[in-house]
């Protein structure tokens, strides 16, 4: 179990997107009571917060799921490049518009990069199906337009 004290729980937003039952019972806990107790063995996503309520001594890192990242690209319009699956001579560049669960990725000013060729071809907007993704980057790593 984990015992989380009234300060510490997440704000309304963060727990929109936490399951039905959990989200419940930390919305209720608001109102009611000083703590509230979790069975982990119920909600097994949050195991890893036992670490930083243990040893609050130590700096923990936060876990950055893959499609808040993907998201973040959404948000700041940042121009990435997807390598494809199977196909190291061809990558896509554009900004991401839209995702979905599956990964299928929408992008706007979409080009083809040639590696071997170190040619672009414009493209425009398209749908990449997620099975064809293998990464996905930043074409600005100092973050630039993040």
């Amino acid at each position: 179990s984990l015992v989380l004290p009234r300060d510490s729980v997440p704000p309304i937003s963060g727990i929109l997107r936490l399951p039905l039952p959990l989200k419940q019972r930390l919305l209720d806990w608001r109102s009611r009571s000083p703590i509230v107790i979790l069975d982990l063995r119920e909600y097994p996503p949050l195991r890893f917060l036992t670490m930083s309520y243990a040893q609050k001594s130590k700096v923990q890192k936060v876990m950055v799921l893959p499609i808040n990242l993907i998201f973040r690209y959404l948000q700041s319009r940042a121009r990435v490049q997807v390598w494809l699956y199977e196909n190291q001579n061809l990558r896509i560049e554009g900004h991401i518009i839209g995702f979905d669960e599956y990964m299928n990725v929408m992008l706007d000013a979409a080009e083809e990069v040639h590696i071997k060729k170190a040619t672009r071809k414009n493209i425009g907007r398209i749908l990449l199906k997620g099975d064809n993704i293998t990464l996905i980057q930043n074409t600005q790593p100092d973050g630039s337009n993040m």
